[in-house]
This record gives C-alpha cells, sequence and structure tokens, in this order.
C-alpha cells in the first residue's frame, strides 16, 4: 500500500493553505483604502476617474483628440505637478525623443499629401 502523505480536512485542497499569504491586488488596494485615511481620495480617484472619463465623452461626444485628452493628459499632468522629482528626465526624453519624431511623420505625410 502506497503512502498517500497526511490526509487534509475537509473543504482543504491539496496546495493550499487555510491562511492564504497571497493577496489579490484589489482587495490590498480595498484594505489601503480603508485603513489608510490619507490615500483615500487619490485611491477614490484612481477606481473613478476612467468611469468618469468615459461617461464625460459619451455624454458630450467628444473627438477622439479630445477623449485621449481627458484620458491620458489629465492624470499624466495631476501625477507630475504631485511628485515632482521624476518629472525632469521624463520630459527631457519626451521632448528629445518625440519632436524629431512628429518632424519626420509631419514631412512624410506632407510629401504623401495626407495633410
Amino acid at each position: 500500500m502506497k503512502n498517500q502523505g497526511p490526509s487534509l480536512p475537509l473543504g482543504e485542497k491539496r496546495g493550499l493553505k487555510s491562511d492564504v499569504n497571497i493577496i489579490n491586488p484589489a482587495l490590498l488596494s480595498l484594505i489601503m483604502l480603508v485603513t489608510d485615511r490619507s490615500k483615500r481620495k487619490e485611491l477614490v480617484l484612481l477606481y473613478c476617474y476612467p468611469f468618469f472619463c468615459f461617461a464625460l465623452s459619451h455624454l458630450f461626444n467628444l473627438n477622439t483628440l479630445a477623449a485621449v485628452i481627458i484620458f491620458y493628459a489629465t492624470p499624466s499632468c495631476y501625477l507630475s505637478l504631485r511628485i515632482k522629482k521624476y518629472l525632469g528626465k521624463p520630459l527631457l526624453f519626451a521632448v528629445l525623443a518625440g519632436v524629431p519624431f512628429i518632424i519626420i511623420i509631419d514631412h512624410i505625410a506632407n510629401v504623401n499629401q495626407e495633410w
């Protein structure tokens, strides 16, 4: 007769413990929402902002550029103003890498008469 190992209590599966050490990130955020009062406003904004942007863009029937600005530019400006020490290098990279790329794409579009 083979040794089948220790018997498990009813309802407990092999490989899982009753006190799970891995916490779901959403559950962890909700725990932080309840316990860390100083970041409550930011977490609520984080979870509700995409729904607000979706409703705003569909309510006013915004074009693509306006929707992109609402979805991406507003949060990035907020985070840039909130955490100023991370603003310098990414901004410099965006200007140095983005401007030449935009000039090249604009030139190609003008040559092909896309504009």
